[in-house]
């Protein structure tokens, strides 16, 4: 029964070839766009070790500044610690405040990283869609009673209407993904350094990319799910859908500490670190800017989680209402 579901809901799609094309040509123009904010920058020319200067000969510079540092230089201290404790200098790392900003002979990674980050914060818009098309709408117009009617058993049809809307993000991930990776070009093993809690961590930019597709498909199955719950629960289809959306907007407006740069939005450490991991909707892109950080896979963990309860609540108001 549920493949008999998939097949019903995929003839639907067909059958709005129309609004499908429009929806794709939407999303290709706007993350076209997107990733050409970069150019808009001007190209960072990156610092490059001395001639004749050998990397142990910089560690040693390190520890002799370190033992010269005043105690009360903490942010100097921190990096200097980190870059003894990884054995490297402070010329293997771009800055991840500028990853949306072309490094000579590396221009590739600013297209790659704007290109994922708008295919990201498009999962949203995408998700609540998904969850008007599969559910809210059909659920108002007397759809899904009908599909009920003709013996197809409501598990069946929850789970059916879910694969389908999660094959759709899980497919228009894969291509953002794919488009980046391509993008990158041979520079995902490129290290960003960044603040973190009371020191410093870094990531290789394919890291970023990897944990950043994470992120927007959780988040996108999220806020789908999210959206068909509620807007089967209130009255009017597009009530529920416009909620979160909205709320999603203004947890993100309060996510920054400052005003953000595109593709950028703080680091974790001082106030950042909390706003940026703890203020709900927003966070579960926001904290996948970072790569594998503990507090990262935390906050997925804790969306996977509420998106399994949502779907038991979309399966307990289906099956007791009159839906």
């Amino acid at each position: 029964m549920i493949i008999r579901v998939v097949r019903h809901e995929l003839k639907l799609v067909w059958s709005r070839f129309w609004v499908l094309l429009l929806v794709v040509a939407f999303l290709v123009g706007a993350l076209t766009l997107l990733s050409h904010i970069p150019d808009f920058y001007e190209t960072i020319v990156a610092e490059a070790r001395p001639d004749g200067v050998a990397k142990a000969e910089l560690l040693s510079q390190y520890r002799a500044a370190l033992e010269a540092l005043d105690p009360s230089e903490k942010s100097k201290i921190a990096l200097l610690n980190f870059f003894l404790k990884t054995n490297t200098d402070q010329f293997e790392y771009f800055e991840l405040a500028n990853i949306t900003t072309h490094y000579l002979g590396a221009e590739s990674l600013a297209t790659s990283y704007s290109f994922i980050e708008g295919a990201a914060l498009l999962t949203v818009p995408l998700g609540i869609v998904l969850g008007l098309l599969l559910f809210v709408i059909p659920s108002k117009n007397g759809s899904i009673q009908m599909e009920l009617s003709s013996g197809i058993k409501r598990s069946s049809l929850l789970l059916g209407k879910i694969i389908v809307g999660f094959s759709a993000l899980l497919l228009y991930c894969l291509i953002s993904v794919s488009v980046s990776l391509i993008a990158a070009k041979d520079n995902l093993n490129q290290l960003f350094l960044f603040a973190y809690r009371d020191g410093y961590a870094s990531a290789t930019f394919g890291s970023l990319l990897c944990m950043k597709s994470l992120g927007m498909l959780t988040g996108g199955v999220f806020f789908f799910v999210a959206s068909s719950l509620l807007g089967i629960v209130l009255p009017r289809s597009y009530l529920g859908p416009s909620i979160i959306f909205a709320v999603f907007f203004l947890c993100f407006l309060f996510s920054n500490v400052k005003a953000p740069k595109w593709g950028y939005y703080g680091e974790p450490s001082g106030l950042s670190f909390k706003t940026l991991f703890l203020i709900p909707f927003s966070n579960i892109f926001l904290a996948s800017n970072f790569g594998f950080l503990d507090e990262s896979a935390i906050v997925s963990a804790v969306y996977l989680l509420l998106t399994a309860g949502l779907v038991s609540g979309l399966f307990v108001y289906i099956k007791k209402a009159n839906v």
